[in-house]
């Protein structure tokens, strides 16, 4: 007579545990509301494609961006975006314990570890790695709170993928437009000591006048040269070195030979006109000029580059499905625990009918 009652003990533990379970999850049990928002973090130009199509944002043209979704979603589920949130909606407060629901909620004085768990547990971040798609869902007591939670971490997103633009590219931009600046700089002062050195020489081009003493200095010689034949010449024709008509011609030898001998020291002397270190000069400022123009030239090219690269390759916040205000509590979670606590009974029970059985036919055979 005792066997069966032990048997209709457990039975009716079973069978009472069963009862309060369906109590809790379809009467007690505070309603939960869901509120789900699909996002995809996208490039504004496609890395092989300039063209923008539905199939590139939702299929294999997104895969420049998964990493990038992997970033979100880790921060999307951080500490600091549950700092954040409390600085704009009283989490704590829309999510404490109430009566009768004693096990639903936070205590008002929770520890910073669990409360980042409960959020954890009230938010959900899905990453779908083929299109790159994040699925942002958020429970809340009540439809309000967890759409407006909702909204709030999809602001956040969009504030995590402006900055990184900013992070990666912008500063990207603002260091070539530094080097544009830094050259122009370096062009200005070129320009200015080539500029300096021609006032200060009253010569636009000192290669030029060179050039010109040169080209005198060889028409001279070249006269010199005639000159020279003329007077032998007429050495031979007058008997007299000193007749005047030779005296006039040995007279305007030495003269050009002079201006001559003048104009060469002129051209290298340092008390002349030293052309050939002012032209030494000149070449190395030019020299100098091209350098700082070709650096300018490839400073600006590079800039544009940057500035067009940076456009291409910025990330924006596409949202696909909107959050929506729930209209219908969540039922998912009461079939889910009733049926979890369901199964653990029936396990339990069968367990313990299974022992009890062993108990029994060992007592028989004793």
């Amino acid at each position: 007579r005792k066997k069966p009652l032990k048997r209709n003990n457990y039975f009716l533990i079973a069978l009472g545990s069963l009862l309060i379970s369906t109590i809790y999850f379809y009467g007690i049990g505070r309603n939960r509301y869901i509120t789900s928002a699909d996002v995809v973090v996208r490039k504004s130009q496609n890395e092989t494609s300039n063209t923008f199509t539905l199939g590139a944002l939702l299929g294999s043209g997104n895969s420049g961006s998964i990493e990038d979704a992997r970033y979100l979603k880790t921060f999307l589920l951080s500490t600091q975006v549950l700092e954040d949130l409390e600085e704009k909606i009283p989490f704590v407060e829309l999510n404490k314990r109430k009566y009768p629901d004693i096990f639903s909620g936070l205590n008002t004085n929770i520890t910073r570890e669990r409360k980042y768990s409960f959020y954890k547990n009230q938010v959900s971040v899905i990453l779908d790695e083929v299109s790159g798609i994040l699925k942002v869902t958020t429970i809340g007591f009540d439809p309000v709170s967890s759409h407006n939670i909702n909204i709030f971490l999809l602001n956040q997103a969009e504030i995590f993928v402006n900055k990184l633009n900013q992070d990666i590219y912008i500063k990207q931009l603002d260091f070539a437009k530094k080097q544009v600046a830094d050259n122009l700089d370096k062009l200005e002062k070129a320009q200015n000591e080539l500029q300096k050195f021609q006032l200060r020489n009253k010569s636009l081009d000192l290669s030029f006048d060179a050039s010109t003493t040169n080209n005198l200095i060889a028409s001279l010689e070249s006269n010199l040269a005639q000159k020279k034949v003329e007077l032998a010449t007429m050495k031979k024709k007058f008997i007299s070195p000193q007749a005047p008509e030779v005296l006039d011609v040995l007279n305007l030898v030495e003269e050009i030979e002079k201006m001559i001998k003048d104009e060469r020291k002129a051209l290298v002397s340092p008390e002349g006109k030293n052309l050939n270190k002012k032209v030494v000069t000149l070449n190395n400022l030019k020299s100098k000029l091209a350098f700082a123009e070709d650096l300018y030239k490839s400073a600006l090219s590079t800039s544009e580059s940057t500035r067009v690269d940076s456009l291409q390759q910025q990330r924006f916040l596409a949202i696909i499905s909107k959050p929506v205000l729930a209209e219908q509590q969540y039922l998912y979670w009461r079939h889910k625990g009733f049926l979890t606590i369901l199964v653990i009974i029936s396990i339990v029970y069968l367990l313990a009918k299974f022992l009890l059985g062993l108990s029994e036919s060992h007592l028989d055979e004793s």
